[in-house]
């Protein structure tokens, strides 16, 4: 019975180190891997996809260390430019639709996250997403017909030997949102830069 207790409590003890273990850094922030866990279920629950739990070691845990990360740094720019678009109700509102849909997961539960939490890391998801849509909006520049017709004239195997009014629209709305996708990536750049972003996830995968 002792050695079971004791081959437990290593097994919790081990469980809890890895969750918390290091991935990230931004600015002096160090983001856990318990961080990124709890932003990836959150994320879940407010847009209505099945909370399914996370494995530390598999490719969407490497991609939601980038999420994560990408949030906390447009959420830092909002803070410093005192810019938001979400109120304190509405950040309660999704804590109150997400909350019961979280609880639900074991997974979930063994994070232990308090209400207070729950409650910053939700403002910090609902506003970057907030600003990343505003910048998105804000970098839509609209295409000419001129622009148009020469991507037409320069892919026009790609369109089945049609005359370019057929697919005018289709590939204004294509340029544009290649035109947005663009400078979004650019400012994000630039805010990995600003805010001294380090991904250590590669280093740590290693050990």
């Amino acid at each position: 019975m002792l050695l079971l207790k004791l081959l437990l409590t290593t097994h919790l003890l081990f469980s809890a180190e890895i969750v918390s273990m290091s991935v990230a850094k931004v600015e002096k922030d160090v983001l856990t891997s318990r961080d990124v866990l709890i932003s990836h279920y959150i994320s879940q629950a407010i847009s209505n996809k099945k909370i399914t739990e996370l494995k530390l070691k598999s490719e969407s845990f490497r991609s939601a260390v980038s999420s994560t990360l990408l949030e906390a740094v447009v959420f830092k720019e909002a803070k410093a430019l005192e810019t938001s678009f979400v109120s304190d109700a509405e950040i309660q509102s999704n804590v109150q639709k997400a909350l019961p849909k979280l609880q639900q997961q074991s997974f979930w539960r063994q994070l232990d996250v308090s209400r207070s939490e729950l409650n910053d890391q939700m403002e910090k998801k609902l506003k970057a997403q907030a600003f990343i849509q505003f910048k998105a909006n804000s970098s839509i520049i609209p295409v000419t017909d001129t622009e148009a017709l020469n991507y037409f004239k320069a892919n026009q195997s790609r369109f089945s030997g049609l005359e370019f009014e057929a697919f005018k629209d289709q590939i204004k709305k294509y340029l544009s949102k290649q035109q947005m996708d663009e400078r979004l990536k650019s400012w994000f750049r630039t805010l990995r830069e600003k805010y001294s972003v380090n991904n250590m996830l590669g280093e740590w995968d290693q050990k």
